[in-house]
């Protein structure tokens, strides 16, 4: 799970420092499907594997209450 975790929160970074052969082993381990560029638009068949963790992290946090929402928003006045 902490090799997952630092894949996917460093990922651009891995991308930019990785090898030809580094790269095309990330994009399989983030996209295994691959990736489709249409239209301007970039999108996937299907979720990859590490990506349907974040799905359920997600789930689970949707009864948090956003930082906002916690007390009135104050607006702060230079004197």
């Amino acid at each position: 799970m902490e090799f997952a975790e630092t894949v996917l929160l460093n990922a651009a970074r891995l991308w930019l420092n990785a090898s030809l052969d580094e790269k095309q082993r990330l994009q399989r381990a983030l996209f295994p499907e691959g990736i489709e560029f249409a239209d301007g638009i970039c999108r996937t068949g299907s979720t990859g594997l590490l990506f349907s963790g974040l799905e359920k992290v997600q789930v689970e946090n949707e009864r948090m209450v956003g930082p906002c929402g916690l007390e009135p928003q104050t607006s702060t006045v230079s004197r």
